[in-house]
């Protein structure tokens, strides 16, 4: 009897601190998203990485650092971060459009292996009718038909 009360407990508390390890991790999130919609770039890399401490395996929070990065020119650590975020969830057209947005800022050689993910990651977001990566190929139609020859 006392063995199962024992599990039942220890069950009880892993529970409820895997439950606040989540709560936390949404409350950075929101923060960390909040604080980019502001431009607050800096501190929204700073919650978004507490955030990541949390729950290492939720793409979100290297999706946000990620784009955040980018914004500030930090193009390798952003790269770093969204193939990450790729990499734990590669249905997510907003991860292809951040890193291949991210990939066109970089400086790089022409045909590169870079530049061709750059590119494949647009075209993939851009196929599938992704609303920000339409803005983006409109918006850049001439630096893209350089880079990107086969989007058009």
């Amino acid at each position: 009897m006392s063995r199962f009360l024992f599990l039942s407990l220890s069950t009880g508390i892993l529970l409820s601190t895997a439950g606040c390890a989540n709560g936390e991790f949404d409350q950075l999130m929101d923060k960390g998203w909040d604080e980019w919609d502001q431009g607050n770039y800096k501190e929204a890399i700073k919650l978004c990485s507490q955030a990541i401490d949390f729950e290492p395996n939720d793409p979100e929070g290297y999706y946000c650092r990620g784009s955040a990065l980018s914004e500030i020119g930090k193009s390798r650590r952003a790269y770093k971060d969204l193939t990450k975020a790729i990499e734990l969830d590669p249905d997510d057209l907003d991860y292809y459009y951040w890193r291949g947005l991210t990939i066109m800022s970089m400086t790089r050689q022409a045909n590169s292996k870079m530049q061709k993910v750059g590119c494949s990651d647009i075209k993939k977001a851009y196929s599938k009718k992704h609303n920000f990566t339409r803005e983006y190929v409109q918006e850049n139609k001439d630096f893209l038909r350089q880079e990107c020859p086969f989007l058009f």
